[in-house]
């Protein structure tokens, strides 16, 4: 019996030996820059005598896609960066054996076109910005019918920041169980998703004028920006003529007569039609409605007529991170 024994568990020993894995052979720790090139580590399966096992298959996965995405190919693993700082793990599995690499992800701090805002805070694909023009737009009217209480401020610039920080954002489940109103179903932007964005957090809006510069980022940026600091450091100017705005650019008035909000801004919806809050009016807070190219060109007061000669027309302008 004892002699059956030895043997029974000299040939288990040799067989898992044999025929299951071992070792997973990886590099501990790799070092990547947000938004650069993706790269190929080589990942080896082993058994007990450094050879491949027959039962040698193996998955790879990382709980923060966010950071990074990893795809296994032949060879190894291809790891690409995302526009998100961080670190992250990536872990290998092959029954019985788990093994982890860490991934850290450096930041990119580049503003290659100056304007304050760093290149991975921008949307870097037509077609994120499209998703995000859509979602923007969508947002923003929705609340005609119902307003959301995730939102807060209500004023023309409220509306903004509102539309602006909820189409960012992931647009799962419980995102629409919070936000309440009626939106058709959309796809959501693959950048980086809020209060994630890489390098501004939470803090999306800039309130400071300059480059960006990582030091003065808790400055220079907030989560609370009125009409003239959107105007001022979060827009560019586009032009007078309505043929150089699309869907989701804004338009801005100043009316220095009304001292304590002399900015107003409006939101182009696309095809010749405008959305925008009233801001606060005498016996209320104000509501919300639409309008037209044709109606503010018409407009019985002066001054929010759009005509290129009217001063207090300021223009139609882009978000930056669309720019």
């Amino acid at each position: 019996m004892k002699r059956f024994l030895i043997l029974l568990f000299s040939g288990l020993f040799l067989f898992f030996s044999v025929f299951f894995p071992w070792t997973i052979r990886c590099v501990d720790q790799v070092e990547l820059l947000a938004r650069g090139e993706s790269v190929l580590r080589p990942v080896r399966v082993t058994n007990l005598w450094g050879r491949t096992p027959v039962w040698g298959a193996w998955q790879v996965s990382c709980p923060d896609s966010e950071i990074l995405t990893v795809k296994s190919e032949p060879t190894g693993v291809r790891i690409t960066p995302g526009s998100l700082e961080g670190e992250a793990p990536v872990e290998f599995r092959a029954f019985p054996v788990l093994r982890t690499m860490r991934v850290r992800v450096k930041p990119l701090l580049t503003d290659s076109d100056h304007d304050g805002f760093p290149d991975v805070s921008e949307l870097p694909t037509e077609s994120d910005r499209m998703v995000f023009r859509d979602l923007f737009v969508n947002i923003a009217r929705s609340q005609i019918h119902q307003e959301s209480e995730l939102w807060q401020d209500k004023d023309c610039a409220g509306l903004v920041r509102f539309a602006y920080r909820e189409a960012l954002k992931r647009h799962d489940e419980s995102w629409f169980h919070s936000f309440q109103s009626v939106l058709e179903q959309s796809a959501d932007i693959t950048a980086y998703h809020y209060p994630r964005v890489p390098l501004l957090g939470d803090r999306i809006f800039r309130v400071k004028p300059g480059e960006f510069h990582l030091e003065g980022g808790e400055e220079d940026f907030s989560v609370f920006a009125s009409a003239r600091y959107l105007l001022w450091y979060n827009v560019v100017f586009l032009g007078k003529d309505e043929h150089v705005a699309t869907r989701g650019d804004l338009i801005f008035f100043y009316h220095p007569a009304f001292f304590q909000y002399p900015y107003h801004v409006m939101i182009y919806e696309g095809r010749g039609k405008v959305i925008y809050h009233t801001g606060p009016l005498p016996n209320s807070v104000g509501y919300i409605t639409e309008t037209t190219l044709n109606g503010l060109r018409r407009h019985p007061e002066r001054q929010w007529r759009l005509a290129p000669e009217n001063p207090s027309f300021l223009g139609f302008y882009r978000f930056k991170i669309l720019d």
